[in-house]
């Protein structure tokens, strides 16, 4: 019995060693971007919180990654970490060696070289340690640098941009678009063995791949992305449900349940991670402004609708989340994500209600002349691709139907019945409506001369030949200019 009990000791002996060196492992690699160097050189990152490590994968999933790994920074603070200028990329409106996303990032002018007019460039003071906004040096911090080394820092303050402080420099280094943040891992990597790299714990994420198919400007897109299915299970554990005390009764109870779904919770990184990826693909496209704005919206548009859920009594809606994550949802669903997307970047939105249609689609601020109703906001379908403005002439099941030709008035909303405003918010206005207005018009004058020549050729039938061709060569210019209108 006691050689057994020795034979146990020694056993314990042997293995303590080993537990505590993959312990200390996992410490000394905290932050760090490993490369499998017995492999194909895959990625993985170890997060300096949990110490496990996380596959890097293909550019969109490292991209996501460091999104989700990510910790808010304020501007204050950020300017406290040098900035790198290495394995920077992306397009360059002053060609100074800093990518406009980059100067964006950094408070810069994308167009000038020298933001502060000192007579310094923005590249040189930045790589000196200068400020670029301002007389003196920038306020960098040794001992906060250190601090943050290995982590992810997500800028609070702009626009969620995302910065890797290296372990071995304690400098920051801009990930950008996600060719870029993958550029970035491939380059900072540490080799690292299979049988070192198994002493690390896994990070194991139950998770949902989605493939977003989309259409817009005549060109087809697509994007992969894998959703975190345990947020997905804490979002549909909700009761979704408005509850009030008796006198303290909501002045729009709808609105009031509306608001239930833009809160957003802090394991959800995946819902303004999809959007970030969008951004950086209208970018690369070269779509701005309200472009990009479209582009976005075209993504939600072709998002399937959910004719099961419409068909139910009282479904319950969405959170922005969950319609990702389930890849279809009803006019509510789209709606609510739309709005989340657009209010994040600085859009003003509202919900347009027509309850006798049992139908929601998105507002967005636009010139009151230009606005549906003078409501102040441009009516945008949600369930189906539609421009911004044109409302649907007809509905299945509550999904809008593309119609071969456009009606009469095209936006005008009286075939909905009744509209109702909820969710308003102040932000930037969308300025396009009137070469939408524009397109339309022309178009409807080509119909008219469509039409015109039938007239023309009932009382000239000796030149039929002639008045046909030129028929039908309207007809041909009509479809494309229809074509081009819907994004076909």
């Amino acid at each position: 019995m006691n050689n057994l009990k020795y034979l146990f000791l020694i056993i314990i002996f042997l293995l303590f060693p080993y537990f505590l060196f993959a312990s200390d492992l996992s410490s000394r690699l905290s932050g760090q971007i490993l490369l499998q160097v017995e492999e194909n050189g895959e990625a993985w990152y170890v997060s300096p919180e949990t110490k496990k490590r996380s596959f890097l994968g293909r550019p969109n999933d490292a991209f996501s990654i460091m999104r989700e790994q990510g910790i808010g920074i304020t501007n204050k603070d950020l300017l406290k970490i040098p900035a790198s200028l290495d394995y920077l990329s992306g397009k360059d409106s002053s060609g100074d060696g800093l990518p406009d996303a980059f100067k964006v990032a950094m408070g810069l002018d994308v167009d000038s070289i020298d933001t502060d007019g000192d007579g310094f460039s923005d590249y040189e003071e930045i790589l000196q340690g200068y400020n670029p906004l301002g007389p003196g040096k920038l306020p960098i911090d040794e001992n906060f640098s250190q601090k943050q080394a290995g982590k992810i820092l997500l800028q609070v303050e702009r626009n969620g941009e995302a910065w890797y402080v290296s372990p071995d420099n304690n400098k920051r280094y801009f990930l950008g678009r996600p060719t870029d943040a993958f550029s970035i891992m491939r380059n900072l990597g540490l080799g690292i063995s299979n049988q070192d790299l198994e002493k690390i714990e896994k990070n194991i994420v139950k998770e949902n791949v989605q493939v977003f198919n989309w259409h817009y400007n005549q060109k087809d897109y697509t994007l992969e992305y894998s959703f975190d299915s345990q947020v997905f299970d804490d979002y549909n554990q909700e009761e979704k449900l408005l509850y009030y005390l008796e006198n303290e009764k909501p002045d729009d109870i709808r609105e009031a349940y509306y608001e239930i779904f833009f809160d957003i919770k802090e394991s959800d990184n995946d819902t303004l991670a999809v959007l970030d990826l969008l951004l950086n693909l209208a970018s690369q496209e070269g779509y701005e402004n309200d472009e990009k704005i479209e582009f976005i919206l075209a993504f939600i548009q072709y998002i399937p609708y959910d004719y099961d859920k419409a068909k139910r009594e009282n479904p319950k809606a969405n959170f922005p989340f969950e319609t990702l994550y389930l890849n279809s949802g009803v006019c509510t669903d789209t709606s609510f994500l739309s709005i989340l997307w657009l209010e994040s970047l600085g859009y003003s939105t509202a919900i347009l209600d027509f309850p006798e249609s049992n139908h929601a689609a998105l507002g967005i601020k636009c010139p009151d002349d230009l606005s549906l109703n003078q409501s102040g906001y441009c009516y945008v379908e949600t369930t189906n691709y539609f421009p911004f403005g044109v409302v649907p002439s007809s509905l299945d099941s509550g999904q809008a139907q593309v119609a071969d030709s456009l009606t009469t008035n095209p936006f005008s909303s009286d075939n909905l019945g009744n509209m109702e405003i909820r969710l308003e918010n102040e932000g930037k206005s969308y300025e396009k409506m009137d070469t939408i207005i524009m397109k339309v018009d022309n178009l409807q004058d080509l119909r008219e001369e469509i039409e015109n020549y039938k007239l023309i050729l009932e009382n000239d039938p000796e030149n039929s030949q002639e008045i046909v061709k030129k028929h039908n060569d309207l007809v041909d210019e009509y479809n494309q200019e229809l074509k081009l209108f819907f994004h076909y």
